[in-house]
């Protein structure tokens, strides 16, 4: 029935946008399947593909059909009491399928996309094959760079905190007890952690009295003392914090690596997560007012950083964005400038004070001037060596004319 499902979905661990619009592909599948509004109705697996055959017949595209599979999935666990064993491999296929298009722009005929391969980016040699693989989905689904190195580092250290060899056989226990060490500021998966495993898989330490919630399910568990890692992030390009607690953005970001690599990267469908909240009160920004930021100003007595800093202050840029700024970005006309690849790989369009703009006109034209006097330069250096090098060339032939001529002339005695 569609009403007890929508009554269960309050309390199912989705998104608000995804409650939304399970109801409507639940009550879509009701009309596919012609079913009566107050008949509890079976999903399965045949009557899945065949409803997403047809919603692809429509032009839906995978990561639409992903979610019509994944509130199919809740309508089992919700109202049927079953499993999601039956449609984990569609959900997979159609993960992957909707990553793929997310590159393309659109999807393909067949709906398989050659993988790109993982040694067009920047890859550490000899790294575990789980990061690689997780790496590979991060680029395929087009995050930055900043991203991948955040993330990579937080599976690293969940890798390391476990003892395992591949966090994939990991579940909730796990990601909720690392993330309540986070939280405290233990440091879990640190270097220098005594966090420890024994041989009978539990690990020492566990705040559960009967030892349940620290258990490691798996075959990959190693003890302590057997734990030989070939490979490892270093110490200072792991994300720290300090031994108080840490900040709730470092909390929010390894949840949301861990998250990306259970969910998007292996496609698992994780239950609730009840860790230690990651809320931080509302603090009022520190502003400078005019007379601090002049006071400031005057130590930055250097040409190019004094530019900077009027740019970042008179524009409102951060510091990236200020060392990314390009000629074509800026309106001198209009009185803006452009900003590309921002924050959240946006573009935004931010104000051109007329004092900045009067300064970047001028370091324009300084160094457009540099540039031409460079060509100039190099143009001269270029028709130096051409001339050296014609000369050589002159002289060369010279002797070689000087010899067959005199050769000739031999040549000719001798035949008289």
């Amino acid at each position: 029935m569609v009403d007890e499902f929508v009554r269960a979905l309050k309390s199912y661990p989705v998104g608000e946008n995804d409650r939304e619009w399970f109801v409507r592909w639940i009550k879509r599948y009701q009309e596919f399947g012609q079913y009566a509004p107050d008949v509890r109705f079976e999903v399965d697996r045949a009557k899945t593909l065949a409803f997403c055959r047809e919603i692809l017949a429509n032009g839906t595209p995978a990561w639409q059909r992903l979610q019509a599979v994944r509130c199919l999935i809740a309508y089992r666990a919700l109202v049927l009491g079953e499993p999601d064993d039956l449609l984990a491999d569609i959900r997979a296929k159609l993960a992957e399928l909707a990553a793929n298009e997310s590159v393309s722009g659109g999807s393909s005929a067949d709906g398989n996309l050659p993988e790109p391969p993982v040694e067009d980016g920047r890859v550490v040699a000899g790294e575990p094959g789980y990061l690689t693989e997780f790496r590979r989905t991060l680029r395929r689904r087009r995050n930055k760079f900043d991203t991948e190195k955040a993330y990579t580092s937080w599976l690293a250290r969940f890798s390391r905190w476990a003892k395992v060899d591949d966090p994939a056989s990991l579940g909730v226990p796990e990601i909720r007890e690392f993330l309540t060490e986070v939280a405290i500021g233990s440091s879990p998966g640190a270097m220098g952690s005594d966090r420890r495993v024994n041989p009978s898989g539990v690990r020492d330490g566990s705040r559960d009295g009967a030892g349940k919630r620290g258990a490691l399910k798996g075959a990959n568990l190693k003890p302590a003392q057997e734990y030989d890692v070939e490979w490892d992030i270093p110490e200072e390009e792991l994300p720290m914090h300090s031994e108080s607690g840490c900040a709730a953005s470092t909390q929010n970001q390894a949840k949301s690596a861990l998250l990306y690599y259970f969910q998007t990267h292996l496609g698992r469908e994780l239950g609730f997560i009840d860790a230690a909240p990651a809320s931080a009160p509302p603090r009022l920004p520190v502003v400078l007012d005019r007379d601090e930021v002049m006071d400031v100003r005057q130590y930055v007595s250097a040409y190019l950083p004094g530019l900077m800093y009027d740019s970042v202050y008179g524009a409102g840029l951060r510091h990236k964005e200020c060392r990314r700024l390009r000629i074509k970005d800026l309106q001198f006309s209009q009185r803006h400038m452009v900003i590309r690849n921002g924050k959240g790989d946006q573009d935004r369009v931010t104000v051109l004070p007329d004092c900045l703009a009067d300064q970047l006109r001028d370091h324009i034209e300084m160094r457009r001037a540099e540039h031409d006097r460079g060509r100039r330069v190099t143009r001269m250096r270029y028709l130096i060596r051409c001339g050296i090098r014609l000369r050589r060339i002159c002289s060369k032939m010279a002797r070689t004319s000087a010899r067959c001529r005199n050769y000739s002339v031999i040549k000719t005695s001798r035949q008289r």
